[in-house]
């Protein structure tokens, strides 16, 4: 695929003093190429068997991997944009002086370096998300716009429900709990940070 995109890019590409390839021609070209990379197989011989199997549905059957999409997704660009507002505002340093005293006695996952966090906002890793996620709205609640303070409330709320460790009625959980702290959260991102667009990571 890579060999394809790289194909499709210089086809597509113009030089002074060249006339243009056309769309039709480029796609021509492209459909040959992968004719030849095919080696006269048919597609599903290159694809993942998995993908294939009766009665398996890739994406309803694979498990959600919360560290990548919650943690280092959701909460990772919800911390970004509130580390800039922070920093527009010139609080960071407030900021760090609070995260610095909150007590980390009742966490799961005290990983709360105050000024590890602070210096190096941009590249923190899942534990730090964790942490962060459960005390944020008692850091930030004076500092930040409603809106963005609402929008740690829910993730807190989220995270806390996806670090269960026994669920008695896993149906209820997932369907009357998570899934609804989830949309909140979608909603919330969608409304209220998109709205800020010329900031960017």
């Amino acid at each position: 695929m890579k060999h394809l995109l790289e194909l499709g890019k210089r086809l597509r590409k113009r030089e002074a003093g060249k006339p243009a390839i056309n769309e039709r021609e480029v796609r021509n070209i492209l459909e040959r190429e992968f004719e030849k990379l095919l080696g006269g197989l048919p597609i599903q011989d290159h694809i993942n068997p998995l993908l294939q199997m009766p009665g398996l549905n890739i994406h309803q059957d694979t498990p959600t991997e919360i560290l990548h999409t919650i943690l280092l997704g959701v909460v990772k660009y919800f911390w970004g944009q509130t580390i800039w507002i922070l920093d527009k505002a010139h609080l960071i340093k407030t900021f760090q002086i609070r995260l610095d005293n909150i007590d980390e006695n009742g966490l799961n996952s005290p990983t709360l370096g105050a000024e590890y966090i602070c210096r190096y906002s941009g590249s923190l890793i899942g534990k730090h998300f964790k942490s962060l996620a459960q005390v944020m709205p008692f850091l930030i609640y004076d500092l930040v716009p409603s809106t963005v303070l609402n929008g740690w409330s829910i993730i807190g709320q989220l995270v806390v429900l996806l670090w269960h460790t026994k669920i008695d009625d896993v149906e209820e959980y997932l369907v009357c709990r998570v899934h609804n702290v989830y949309l909140q959260i979608q909603a919330h991102l969608l409304s209220e940070l998109l709205g800020l667009s010329h900031t960017h990571y």
